[in-house]
């Protein structure tokens, strides 16, 4: 006899209602903190990876075109899309934490590939599967801490979550400014990061090992008694309690999407249902036209910044390579100030309303950069523009866009759906960022930095205006379940 379904949107049982309670309702604890910091993971190594490949391809520059340029930076990025969809499908169908711990092996071996790189198509394949592990990563990560962390703390750690990223590049940065002191030549550097990154990689793969299985999961395959005891694990002093819920829920799955169906390989049809494509939209599109400009703009940054100073002239190349790494580790940590204000906006003033207010900010950053480009600006304010131009970008993009794109797709979908759209989401915002990280580098060699500049501004642009539209009647605050009721 098969489990007897309960879709939640027509007949909600106490029991199940109760579970979810424990965790929806309660303070976090100890655990839980430990729990957001292992799923975290991979959203750190996203911004060591995009440092270290940034950093890599500016030391090695004149050896390579700027088409191949454009392949090795691009192959992380194509690889999240891969890993996002496949991640995402695979982390609904089989759980949560066998894919949170798979996806750390792959960014290791990925990162052995390209510490042992000896051409540039080796160095490609390596980065590809380490994007192929971190896009996974990305889709399972968000699913995982949004099931976990209570009502009151879940959009402000899920902020957390993705502020790791900037966190990963400024460590990256301070790493490679370290190895870069030790070594009077620049050819190994990117080979010693690479192995930082392999040992960090592999340090997350073991610890994943004492996580949990998202309770929300379990229930959705009707492991109700299974469920009740992982939370149990959170909150040992109401074990009896649970115990005696999860026996009463039986095996009744526990589902919140319509329409009902029982085939796994039906969910990914249901976002661009007419229940769930305006959501699939909003989740989806503005995190596209953002990842264009942050990948495009990050990844290069090293190589823009060298470009558009001009007025700072390095004959030696070892010393242009630090100053460069200096500038954008300087640049980056207003990167993690906009998290920071992020993490304080959130509950203030809400996601929507956070999204719509970055993407502004990154257009006026980018038209800034764009004038001072073209115009003719000199000495102090040139630089002084330069810089706060760069600052503004980023730090309205990390306390808007950067921190609720990723944000949306596991708190507007139901359990069943959560990891399939997060993947999804995840991997059309790759696509994007494969499509930054390859066109620009043409466009800046065929017709300058300048046009670079006006596109990010018009990108950021249509972000804004598509969040505007698509972000009406999206109640925030809610449960998970509640969105679906």
């Amino acid at each position: 006899m098969g489990k007897k379904i309960v879709n939640l949107l027509t007949n909600e049982t106490a029991e199940h209602q109760q579970i979810l309670s424990f965790i929806d309702e309660a303070n976090m604890t100890s655990r839980q903190y430990w729990l957001w910091l292992m799923a975290s993971g991979g959203t750190l190594l996203d911004g060591i990876s995009v440092m270290i490949i940034g950093i890599t391809l500016h030391i090695l520059s004149k050896k390579l075109s700027p088409v191949m340029m454009g392949l090795i930076g691009a192959a992380l990025v194509f690889g999240a899309v891969v890993g996002s969809n496949l991640g995402g499908e695979l982390g609904d169908s089989k759980g949560r934490k066998k894919l949170l711990t798979a996806n750390m092996l792959i960014i290791a071996i990925g990162a052995v590939l390209s510490l042992v790189s000896f051409s540039p198509w080796v160095l490609f394949t390596g980065q590809l599967i380490i994007g192929s592990g971190i896009g996974s990563d990305f889709a399972v990560g968000g699913a995982y801490v949004a099931e976990i962390i209570p009502r009151k703390k879940r959009s402000q750690l899920m902020v957390g979550t993705i502020a790791f990223q900037s966190l990963g590049l400024l460590l990256a940065g301070v790493l490679a400014w370290f190895v870069m002191e030790l070594n009077p030549t620049l050819s190994g550097v990117y080979r010693y990061l690479f192995g930082i990154e392999t040992i960090l990689a592999l340090v997350f793969f073991f610890l994943r090992f004492l996580l949990i299985e998202s309770p929300r999961w379990l229930m959705g395959k009707g492991y109700n008694k299974e469920a009740a005891q992982v939370i149990a694990t959170i909150y040992p002093q109401k074990q009896k309690e649970l115990s005696q819920l999860g026996e009463a829920a039986g095996e009744e799955i526990h589902r919140v999407v319509l329409p009902l169906k029982n085939n796994p390989s039906s969910e990914y049809k249901l976002l661009f249902s007419k229940e769930y494509i305006k959501r699939t939209i909003l989740a989806s599109v503005p995190w596209f036209l953002m990842d264009i400009t942050t990948y495009g703009v990050g990844l290069f940054t090293p190589v823009i910044l060298s470009s558009i100073m001009k007025q700072t002239s390095f004959t030696n190349v070892r010393a242009d390579a630090i100053h460069v790494v200096l500038g954008t580790t300087g640049i980056d940590l207003f990167l993690l100030l906009g998290f920071i204000a992020a993490l304080w906006l959130v509950p203030k003033i809400g996601r929507i309303r956070m999204q719509e207010m970055g993407f502004a900010g990154m257009f006026i950053g980018m038209i800034t950069l764009f004038l001072t480009s073209v115009l003719n600006v000199a000495g102090m304010w040139y630089t002084i523009l330069i810089f706060g131009g760069f600052i503004v970008f980023n730090l309205f993009m990390n306390a808007g866009p950067n921190a609720t794109t990723f944000t949306m797709a596991p708190e507007l979908f139901p359990t069943q759906l959560r990891s399939t759209a997060g993947g999804f989401a995840a991997g059309i915002a790759k696509i994007g960022a494969t499509l930054g990280i390859f066109v620009f580098p043409t466009m800046k060699h065929n017709f300058g930095v300048p046009l670079v500049l006006a596109g990010v501004a018009l990108i950021s642009l249509s972000a804004l205006l598509i969040t505007v539209i698509y972000s009406k009647k999206i109640n925030e605050g809610v449960a998970l379940e509640g969105h679906h009721r």
